[in-house]
């Protein structure tokens, strides 16, 4: 996961790489900036000479379903909308158009973006 991009899988999600969250892994409990809701990019491509990623295997099955989405779409759908709207259309580019859709009638206020992906 790079930047803003999460995935969202058997409604497992991973969200984007901040400060916070990144203080708390290396055990710091006190990150050089006060959280107040919104997070900070600490990663990104051509943001520093070597890209650290975070990598995570998992099996793909035939009819399994990912998201790859902006943290616009995530922080105004929970899981369960965001599963819920995943299961009900079939058609990938209409799921990720009705998602974008929710997002903004939820009155998000960042960029959304969001690509379907059938297996």
């Amino acid at each position: 996961v790079v930047g803003e991009a999460a995935v969202v899988g058997e409604a497992a999600v991973v969200g984007e790489a901040a400060v916070v969250g990144e203080a708390a892994a290396v055990g710091d409990s006190t990150p050089p900036i006060e959280p107040c809701g919104n997070t900070a990019v600490t990663r990104a491509v051509g943001g520093a000479d070597v890209l650290q990623l975070d990598v995570r295997v998992e099996d793909v099955e035939p009819g399994d379903r990912f998201l790859l989405c902006s943290d616009g779409l995530t922080r105004v759908l929970d899981d369960r909308a965001l599963s819920d709207l995943l299961a009900t259309e079939k058609n990938p580019a209409l799921c990720a158009q009705g998602l974008v859709i929710a997002a903004n009638r939820a009155r998000a206020d960042d960029n959304i973006t969001a690509i379907v992906i059938d297996t």
